[in-house]
This record gives C-alpha cells, structure tokens and sequence, in this order.
C-alpha cells in the first residue's frame, strides 16, 4: 500500500554559516507569538530585497517532538527547498544559530489576496476564477509531487507584488507532508473552517486540500465560510452532520456554483482533483471570460448596497480571528536579535556569546496540539486502507469513513486555543 511521512531532518540543506555573512536584516514585515518576518537585504546586491522568516528554537522544549516549533519550521524548508513553481514562493537560504531558524525566500510585496481585491472597484467572476486557477496550479503541482499542503486557507496566498497583474504565491509548508497514493491519514491539522469532513473522521488523503480550496473560494463568492460557528467544535460537528446551504440570493452562474460543488463534494472519490480544476469551464474561460462572468460578485446579493460587500465580509472573516501579538515576548526577541547583530559585528557569530534562549511553556498536551488557529493532533503515521476500519456517519461519504473511535465526543475534546500569533 505505502507509506506517508513527513520530510526529516536530513533532508534539510542547512547553511552553515551565520546569515548575517550574506544578508543584512531589516524592518520587520510581520510577527508573531513564535518569529518574525524581516526584510532580508543581499550585501552583495542592496537593491535586492528578500524575506526572511526568523523562528525562536524550542528543540529542547517540554511536549516538542514533530509538531515543535523548530520541527515544524524544519518540516517546511525540507519539501519547500525542492519546489520549483510560479506560484509557490521561493526557496533561497536557511540559517541556524544557538537561538533562531531563519528561512530566506522570495519578498511578497502585494500582500494578502483577499486585501488586494478590496483595492479594485469592481469584482467579477471572472477575477476569482483568475485567482482560483493560480491557487489551483500551485495544489495541482505539490500533488503530483505527492504532497499535500493540509493547511490551504485564504492567509496562506500572497501576491508577489502591487501590480494589477501580480502573481498569486502558496505558502506556509509547517502542516505539509509526504504522501504515497493508497494510504489514508490519521492526524487531525490545519484551519477548523477549512476541514474536510473525512480529516475530521481522521482518515483521508490529499484531496483534503481541494476541500480546503472549495471553502476558500466559497469564501470569496458568498463573504462567509460554509460552516461558522465562534468556536472549533461547533464548526466540526456541522461539517460532519449538515449539507452546505448554497443561497439562493447570491445568484451565481451556473457555472460557478457547479466549480464550488465539485470542490466541496462530501464524497473523497466524486470530489473534483486538482488537474481536473484546471480544465474546468470556469477556470479556462478566465483567459478569455464569459460575459455573464464579468457580472460583479456582489451585485448577486439584494441585501447588499456596497458593491464590495462580499468581498469585506470575506476579509472580515478572515482576519476577526487575529489577536494582538505579545508585545512583551516581541520586545525580548528584537533585544535578542540586536544583540546578535552587535555581536556579530564584534566577530561572534552564530549567537554564541548569549548563552542559552530562556525557554517557554509553549504547549502542553499529552494527546492535541494546538498551534495558532490551526489545529493538529499528536502525529502519527498513515495507515493502508486495508489496516483502517471504518465506521460510516450519516455525514460521511461511505469511501472515505472515520475509525469507530471518532465520535461527537472525540470532537468535543478538541478544542482550539486561539494564541497572540498572526500567521507568518
């Protein structure tokens, strides 16, 4: 049947030198509860500006294991180092010294998606379907490089740059994995909005990301999720237990509304692929668009005045999650990296001269992790189909069921903790 795993450790091409040999940090781009992303200047070339995710090493903190910070970070440039595609952002370097990660890539000047769109004056269909093909192109390419990305969400596209052509980027590889054709997963991650229903029944493939895919643009067409609720396991159990509601106001073209149900088919086996999405009528008519698709999105609604509304909304959804970074750990972990910098400049490298990083609680479990608004389990390795029993829900296409040990109360008990940390 094979096997799925996770990239190890190995396979990482780690620099072994001090990242301040090549590149000089700059301002801060974004930060977190965990790291901070930087603008990485080449010395070499000063007009030549990266980014560089800067991560805080918990190797050695209580409850690690896979789903660590430093593991996590690891797990990213492991499969991203090997990724060659237009729209997923690229590789360059990554660094290691006693206290923090860095991961250098390519600078996303543009900002989120779902922020750009705000900016235009009018958007049709025929502009999400420009978006969803370039989405769709960065899922269909890791798949035929068995992987799945297993945290598809509208925070993890960025636009290259501000230009009205700019080029949509896939990024945030920490929940990604290695995956052989015929085996069925069991670890329960990734963004309660966007779960399919057979990750949440803990059995399931890649194909989890063309679900994850059809509730983003669903959040696109319509300025909400399909399944909403403040909290995981509301969200969960509806998934798992009510159809989608497809509304009746927001007048979609037909073909349209038959792109987002391929996507969002509860059956595994039915559910549009990712290379089949790309030869899909509403996709290939974005190159040349039907004039019923250049209708703008939020016209659709009579309930809605502002010809932007869906699109707010949307956004709103997206970011209302967001909490406020801590400044107190912000303001240790900036002292931390001048300090290195001054040290460096002195001819210490590699952060040696600090001693060790004052540790954190950073999670406690035995049995789920949670991280940020994304949610995992305790890992563990897929499973043949023939080794998985299965049990089948009302709620759940018979080809892909969850084991007999899932039940509202599994999902009662798992629980997201929303932490300070904006997604970098």
């Amino acid at each position: 049947m094979g096997v799925g795993f996770r990239a190890e450790a190995e396979d990482l091409d780690t620099c072994h030198q001090d990242i301040r040999d090549k590149y000089e940090l700059g301002k801060v781009l974004g930060s977190g509860s965990f790291g901070q992303v930087r603008e990485a200047i080449l010395k070499e070339l000063p007009d030549k500006v990266r980014a560089v995710k800067i991560i805080e090493r918990d190797d050695d903190a209580e409850g690690g294991g896979e789903w660590s910070n430093s593991a996590m970070f690891r797990q990213e440039v492991a499969l991203l180092q090997n990724l060659k595609h237009d729209n997923i952002v690229r590789f360059w370097d990554v660094y290691e010294d006693v206290h923090f990660l860095y991961v250098v890539m390519d600078l996303c000047r543009g900002g989120e998606v779902f922020s750009k769109i705000l900016e235009l004056r009018r958007f049709t269909e025929a502009n999400a379907a420009t978006l969803g093909s370039q989405m769709l192109a960065a899922i269909a390419y890791i798949h035929s490089k068995s992987i799945m990305h297993r945290d598809i969400k509208a925070e993890n596209f960025l636009l290259s740059d501000k230009s009205p052509t700019s080029v949509v980027k896939m990024i945030d590889f920490g929940m990604a994995v290695k995956f052989d054709h015929g085996i069925w997963f069991k670890e329960i991650c990734g963004s309660p909005h966007y779960l399919a229903p057979e990750l949440i029944g803990q059995k399931y493939n890649q194909m989890v990301d063309m679900w994850a895919f059809g509730v983003l643009m669903y959040l696109l067409m319509y300025g909400h999720y399909p399944y909403d609720s403040k909290n995981t396991r509301d969200i969960m159990m509806k998934v798992l237990t009510e159809p989608i509601r497809w509304q009746t106001k927001a007048k979609l073209s037909q073909q349209t509304l038959g792109f987002l149900k391929r996507c969002l088919e509860p059956s595994v086996r039915k559910r549009m692929t990712a290379e089949d999405g790309l030869k899909h009528p509403w996709i290939v008519g974005a190159a040349a668009p039907d004039p019923e698709l250049e209708r703008e999105v939020s016209t659709k609604n009579e309930d809605v005045e502002d010809l932007n509304e869906f699109v707010r909304s949307a956004h709103r959804k997206v970011t209302s999650s967001r909490k406020q970074v801590d400044q107190e750990a912000e303001t240790r972990r900036t002292e931390m990296l001048e300090k290195i910098n001054k040290d460096f400049e002195k001819g210490i490298r590699l952060g040696n001269r600090l001693g060790e990083t004052p540790q954190e609680d950073f999670m406690s479990r035995p049995e789920f992790v949670r991280r940020d608004n994304r949610l995992t389990t305790a890992p563990s390795k897929a499973v043949s189909e023939s080794k998985t029993k299965a049990a089948t829900p009302a709620a759940l296409s018979s080809d892909c069921s969850p084991p007999p040990c899932v039940s509202c109360a599994d999902v009662i008990r798992i629980e997201l903790r929303h932490s300070t940390r904006s997604d970098i």
